[in-house]
């Protein structure tokens, strides 16, 4: 068994394990931001294959028009897969909204709701990107941090807390169980 100091979180079959918090990214992680942002943005620009290619002005001032443009972003592929795995565990959404998007942060309040059930309000933390990494360590103990951005992992570790950079739900995962989560 793996402990974490004196964070003690109850698991679905009965037992108790010291284990750390986690906090969980939502676009790349359980949102498939990519994939909403080219479907609107790419009818507008047919010779681009990504929506990352367009002006950074000018993609976000699109995304920014688009009514309820975040909360009805899909999940990721076997995204619910993983969200299914850390919930049992009481698990944080730690996201970053988008200063150029004043929708932003309420409408991934509304996708949280709407996708991932009754989450207690404490529990869905959206925060500008650069304080993420205020959440690495709670009472001297290190919290998980799931991200697919390398810059963000990289922020955490360097806050003393636990990173997992994610590339896919199999090896996500598989460091989660690696930790001790089952």
């Amino acid at each position: 068994m793996i402990e974490f100091g004196n964070v003690t979180r109850g698991l679905s079959e009965g037992k108790y394990l010291n284990l750390p918090l986690i906090y969980c990214d939502l676009d790349g992680v359980l949102v498939n931001l990519m994939k909403g942002a080219n479907e609107l943005i790419l009818p507008l620009y047919p010779n681009v294959k990504d929506w990352t290619e367009v002006d950074k002005e000018e993609r976000w001032k699109i995304i920014s028009g688009k009514k309820d443009f975040w909360k009805n972003l899909e999940f990721m592929p076997n995204g619910i897969r993983l969200w299914n795995f850390i919930k049992p565990y009481n698990p944080n959404i730690l996201s970053a909204y988008s200063k150029r998007d004043i929708n932003s942060k309420r409408d991934k309040l509304l996708w949280v709701t709407k996708n991932l059930g009754r989450l207690p309000r404490k529990n869905i933390l959206i925060v500008l990107r650069k304080d993420k990494k205020r959440f690495a360590v709670s009472d001297g103990t290190p919290n998980i941090l799931i991200d697919d951005y390398d810059k963000n992992i990289n922020d955490w570790k360097n806050a003393g807390g636990i990173g997992i950079l994610h590339k896919s739900i199999p090896n996500t995962i598989g460091e989660l169980k690696k930790l001790g989560f089952k």
